[in-house]
Parts: structure tokens; sequence; C-alpha cells
């Protein structure tokens, strides 16, 4: 952060503190890579070269201790030079971002407009997407309608894929706007701001990052954690991290809430800041409660962090950041959507019938369907039938795969092409029971399913390394099964609820 130094009235001499220190001190500032070729060049020049020791290994490990060790240092090497007072921009910032009444509004307000802009900035994207994988699928249909071969590239692997696909912009813009904050300094400020509250419910300040990295995928999260100095705090952070609404719910929402809340996007993006905000609550909560029932209290670890200097983004580092984040979520989801809507194309077009093992039958009977009707009694309260179950059990490869799934186990066969052109919420709009002829989507079942994939842990590959960083299989266990019920009971006391008051 040498670019910060003119700001914050002070100069350094790269010399003088390689003299202290007994290291080469390289000033490199990576935002405009200067700085970068003298790097390479002192690590080429260190070739060969053996080390007995320099002061930088006599540094405490104890925080408080190694950094007034670091002040020790710098102060005898005179390397460091104060020309004037700190950095009066990010102070007069900080009165109002960290004021005592102000910082929360504030912060609740960033946000709800971050958010807000998923919805608003996306909106056109997406319709670019929709209608080009539909001129694709289309395309591979024309050249043989009639083979199964070309129906299964067209409604199962184009079509499964596109229904996920259509939603990467608002990803992309998530990733993209999340970066900016972390750029520009304020994401240090969240992280101070909620170090109070969180810590009355036995949490660390440093588990706000973790948290807020939860919104994009719970797995770095996981990994995040390990700055959380102690083994309690860790383990209650790890513990709340599937609650943070990961990106990959982004497109079950968004489906959602346009189907609760249709042609209005100032509505959907204010229901989805709520979503993400009643997130870190909720987390909060069920953190304070583990650690008063089955943990012993005690006051959480002291919160030591620095606060960054507010910055003016660089467009190319955070563009590069976020393609890089966005490819990555993009490779990791592509091939368990693709496989699992090809073999659910499969199961949900073919079945078996007397004599013959396997042959083309209606959806009712198909596979899935069997499967799907096996689970009904359990879906029914919670006002969903089987094939909402079967996109339920499908999520638990990719949550992103629910969306396909209904892609698919809703189609509507029509000769129509304006019909087959209204896509997945007009195929959601008019699904039915079949016994009772009543809507599927109304708005308690909606809200029923929010709240299910709000709580579920549905992602195995976050039980995995969870199970690797608290090194047990009982602890990744006992969360997936615990969240995943507590997913299921809450949803079915919700649209219970909103019946009984008369909410369809």
């Amino acid at each position: 952060m040498v670019d910060l130094l003119p700001r914050t009235g002070q100069v350094v001499s790269p010399l003088k503190l390689s003299n202290a220190l007994g290291v080469p001190v390289i000033a490199v500032d990576p935002r405009t890579g200067n700085g970068v070729k003298e790097l390479f060049g002192a690590l080429d020049a260190l070739r060969g070269t053996f080390w007995m020791g320099n002061a930088l290994s006599e540094i405490p490990a104890e925080p408080v201790q190694g950094f007034k060790h670091v002040g020790e240092l710098l102060r005898r090497s005179g390397a460091v030079l104060e020309t004037e007072h700190g950095d009066t921009v990010s102070s007069r910032i900080d009165k109002f971002v960290l004021h005592r009444y102000l910082g929360f509004p504030i912060f609740f307000l960033v946000l709800i407009s971050l958010f807000a802009s998923i919805f608003w900035i996306a909106k056109r994207p997406m319709d670019w997407m929709d209608a080009g994988f539909k001129v694709v699928s289309g395309a591979v249909l024309a050249i043989a309608p009639q083979s199964v071969i070309f129906q299964f590239l067209s409604g199962g692997v184009i079509d499964g894929v596109g229904a996920v696909a259509v939603f990467f912009p608002q990803i992309m813009i998530l990733f993209f706007l999340m970066t900016l904050l972390e750029d520009s300094g304020y994401l240090a400020r969240g992280a101070t701001l909620v170090d109070r509250p969180l810590s009355a419910v036995g949490l660390h300040g440093r588990s706000f990052v973790p948290m807020l990295s939860g919104f994009a995928c719970a797995i770095p999260a996981v990994f995040a954690a390990r700055a959380i100095p102690t083994r309690r705090e860790r383990f209650l952070t790890i513990w709340i991290l599937p609650l943070m609404s990961c990106s990959a719910r982004l497109p079950v929402y968004s489906l959602l809430l346009a189907a609760l809340l249709p042609g209005a996007a100032w509505q959907q993006g204010l229901a989805l800041a709520g979503i993400y905000i009643s997130s870190l609550l909720f987390g909060s909560v069920l953190a304070g409660f583990f650690a008063r029932i089955f943990m012993k209290y005690r006051n959480p670890s002291l919160l030591a962090m620095e606060l960054p200097a507010y910055r003016v983004p660089r467009w190319w580092p955070i563009l590069r950041m976020t393609w890089a984040r966005g490819s990555a979520y993009l490779k990791r989801a592509a091939v368990p959507i693709m496989i699992v809507s090809a073999v659910l194309w499969v199961l949900l077009h073919f079945g078996n019938t007397p004599g013959r093992l396997v042959t083309s039958t209606p959806r009712e009977s198909s596979f899935v369907g069997s499967i799907g009707h096996k689970m009904e009694p359990a879906l029914r309260p919670m006002g969903a039938d089987w094939r909402v179950g079967v996109g339920l059990v499908a999520a638990f490869a990719a949550r992103e795969v629910f969306v396909s799934t209904m892609a698919i186990v809703f189609h509507i066969d029509s000769d129509d092409e304006e019909t087959r052109k209204e896509g997945l919420l007009k195929q959601m709009s008019t699904a039915t029971f079949p016994d009772s002829g009543k809507p599927i989507f109304t708005p308690s079942s909606i809200v029923g399913l929010i709240i299910f994939f709000f709580f579920s842990l549905q992602c195995f590959s976050t039980v995995a390394v969870v199970r690797k960083e608290m090194n047990s299989w009982k602890l990744a266990g006992l969360q997936l099964f615990f969240y995943t019920g507590l997913g299921y009971v809450l949803a079915v006391i919700s649209v219970q609820a909103l019946r009984a008051i008369g909410v369809a």
C-alpha cells in the first residue's frame, strides 16, 4: 500500500528498513505494477544464498507483543518518517460511517443498495442470455425434431444449462460489487461495526469477513475462518456459515421472487436484501444460542485489525478479480448442472413398463415420477408436489440445479410458438396439483420454498470442507441434518401459518 503513504503523511526508506531487518526490502504497488520487476530481480539475486536468520524471526507469536516489537523495529531503523497528520480524508469519512448512531443505518443502506442493484442492472443481460439459449436450443432441435438424441441435446442439456446460466449476470454483479466494497476500504469498516453485536453472541469481529465471503461461496468462507484466533469462535463461525446466502442460491431466489413479485424489480431487490440481511441476523442468533447452551460462555477475543485508508477503486484489478471469482463459480457449477440436467431429462422421459425395462413414458410414470410420488406425502405440508420434490433432491448436487430441474419438469408441450417463449415463470404460474387443480406456486408455498432454501444445507462440497477443517465427520453430518431438517420444519410452519391467516 505504498500508494497510500503520501496521503497518510509518511515516507519510508526501503534501504534503511532493509539494513534494520537483515533482508532485502522492495516497495511494491500491485495495483499499478510498480516495483514488481525489482521484486523479481531481488528474488533472482538471492538464489543459492544461505540464510542464518534475521530480525523478523525474532517477532513474538502473540499478536499484541508482536505488534509492539514491529513498532520498535521501525522506530530503531529510522526508515519511517511522518511529515504531517494522518489521513484526514478517511478520518472525516469515518466520522459518519463509524458513527455510533449513523454507522449501522449507512451499513444497511449500502447492503440494500448492493442487492437491489443486482436486479436492476442485470435485467437486460439476462434477457439477452435467455434469448441466446432459446435460439441455440431451437436450432439444435430443428435439425431432427423427431430424433430422441436431438430432443435430449435441446431439452436436457441446452435448456437445462440455459435455465441457470441466465442468472450468471446477477452473480457477476454480486462479485463485482463485493470486490468494489473490499477495494474501497469499506469492508473493514463493516467488520468494525458488527464487532460489538457479534461479541454479544460469542462471535469475533473477524467472523464478519467469512460471513460476508459466504455470500459468494461457503467453501472459501470456511477457509477464511482460519484467521479467527480461537477454536471456539472459529467453530461457531463455521457452524453458521450455511445460513449465509451464497451465490448458488441467487438463481433460486431470483426465480422464486420473480414468481412471488412479478414485474416489480425494486420489490424483488428489497426482498433479496432482506433475505441477505436476515441471514446475518439468524446466523448471529443461532451462534448465541449454541454458545450459551452447548459451549461454556466466555468473553470473546479482542478485535485488532487495521482500517485501511479509503481509496478510489482501480477498475481493471476489480474487473479482473470479478472475472476470476465468476469464472471459478462457472467452472465449479457448470459440470454438475449439465450432468444433473441431462440425467434428469432421461429419467423424466423414460420409465419401466410391464414387459420392457426401459421405454418412453409420460412424466407421471417415469423413473423420476415414481420417486417423486413416494416423496409427495412429506412435501404436501409445505405446499409442494412431487415435481418440486424432484427439484429439491436434485439441488443437493448444486443448488442452482433446482432452476434447471423446474425448467425440465414443468416444461409445457405445445405447438404454439408463443406459448413456448413465455418461459419458466409462465410454466410455474400455470402448474397445478393433478388431483385438485389448485395452483402449486402460491404466495404461501413460494415463501415456504424460500425459507427451505434459506436454512437447508444443500451443498455436499461444503460438508466435505467443514469435515476437513473441523476434523470431524460427526460435526459435518450434524450440520447437514440440522439445517436441512430446520429448513423443512420452518417451511411447513410458515406455509400452514400463512394459509391459516388467509394467504393462499
